[in-house]
């Protein structure tokens, strides 16, 4: 399994980083100052990119194009907010959630229980997950040209016990709790490439999923993330996702549903559903689609809670859920959330609450622009979450898994290859 590569990056302009994500028709950029664990949003703006589909092949001139003008914009943006021009020297990219999968493994190790755990020690259990991982990913089939782009540690153990951190404790067995993420190794190339284009390090490249876990603000809870295509559902521990399952059933699943139940053509259902919810259909007909609709919510609920039970069985689930809707087009899968189908779906240890994810319960980001509100900027204030909680300046366990994937930084992954 090839890994990511991207460029060494300059240490000019130490403290600015760019945000790019990359969405079905536009690009979004920022440029955000990190600081202590905190992002400062200082130039954000956007470019059109037609037909930018997570499942066709990568098109780097058009991205290249659209990148371009929305980081200049947002460049420009920065004087206001720093009192010059801010451009920074390394990116963060977001990858599209279709494209990401991931895999959650668990590895333990302990040499001494008389010793205290050390740095090396925690290295050491990171590098056996992260060999699980690799191992989970290549399987006994053919190689998938897939790189891991993303790797994070939800918990760490100590006999049994979680711990915020081990080092320095005593214990018999140490163990960390850490799921990956792989993206094709043709779109990380693609972004490579784009990069390059810019005149930009790469530093990293974050599935949605990921930048949006880093939102939740609880210690644990369950994010459901709905797409035109897929869904998405994660456990979420601190900030880092435990693990993360896709279920091929989204909007286009749940429209599908309605078209069927009123007998319409799928490419008419979405102007339908528009004229359902102004309220200007005929009474018979509103009723018809309102139970179409919420037949297709529930069968998306239960393919939900299928998919959970399926690969991560549990007697009990976070009952706190926070709800993204990829699509921005459909608010009623949230409310269905939290009605008693969803209560019914999983065995919760209390009735679900749910809430969604919203540019004002993203903490640590503050918006010097005043330019990056609505759901449309959720997506990069998430990154510059992440972002912002990953290269903060004090050694963490994200930091060391994120230099780990990079070689040449001298990190567990590159020890691993020689």
């Amino acid at each position: 399994m090839r890994l990511l590569k991207p460029r060494p990056p300059s240490h000019r302009g130490r403290g600015y980083h760019s945000l790019i994500t990359l969405e079905r028709h536009l690009v979004r950029a920022a440029v955000v100052e990190l600081s202590d664990g905190s992002a400062q949003l200082l130039g954000v703006a956007t470019a059109p990119v037609h037909d930018l589909g997570p499942t066709g092949q990568p098109d780097v001139d058009r991205w290249a194009a659209g990148c371009e003008r929305a980081l200049g914009e947002a460049e420009e943006m920065s004087r206001r907010a720093a009192g010059r021009k801010v451009v920074p020297d390394e990116v963060t990219v977001s990858l599209p959630s279709p494209l990401a999968q991931s895999v959650a493994v668990s590895a333990d190790r302990r040499r001494n229980a008389r010793e205290r755990i050390s740095d090396s020690e925690l290295t050491s259990v990171v590098r056996r997950a992260l060999r699980q991982a690799q191992d989970l990913l290549d399987g006994d089939g053919p190689k998938v040209d897939r790189d891991i782009v993303w790797g994070g540690v939800a918990e760490s153990l100590v006999d049994g016990k979680v711990v915020v951190d081990p080092v320095g404790l005593h214990g018999s067995v140490l163990e960390v709790r850490a799921c990956f993420s792989t993206a094709p190794h043709v779109w990380v190339r693609a972004l490579e490439v784009l990069a390059e284009r810019l005149e930009l390090g790469l530093r990293s490249v974050i599935p949605e999923e990921i930048a949006l876990a880093s939102a939740v603000p609880d210690a644990r809870a369950l994010l459901v993330a709905l797409g035109e295509t897929h869904s998405l559902v994660s456990e979420v521990v601190h900030g880092r996702p435990q693990w993360t399952v896709a279920v091929p059933y989204g909007e286009r699943q749940i429209l599908a549903v309605v078209a069927e139940g009123v007998d319409f053509k799928e490419r008419q259902v979405e102007a339908l559903m528009r004229v359902y919810r102004s309220g200007h259909l005929r009474a018979d007909v509103e009723e018809r689609v309102a139970l179409a609709f919420w037949r297709g919510l529930r069968r998306w609920m239960a393919a939900l809670s299928e998919a959970v039970q399926r690969s991560y069985p549990s007697e009990g689930y976070p009952h706190r859920a926070w709800f993204y809707d990829l699509t921005r087009r459909m608010p009623e899968a949230e409310k269905a959330l939290g009605t008693p189908s969803w209560e019914r779906a999983l065995p919760f240890g209390r009735c679900p609450e749910v809430k969604a994810v919203a540019p004002g319960v993203i903490a640590n980001v503050l918006d010097c622009t005043a330019q990056a509100i609505g759901d449309g900027y959720c997506l990069a204030r998430a990154l510059a979450r992440h972002a912002a909680r990953v290269y903060r300046d004090e050694a963490n366990l994200d930091r060391m898994l994120m230099e780990a994937i990079r070689p040449g930084a001298g990190g567990v992954v590159g020890r691993l290859l020689r």
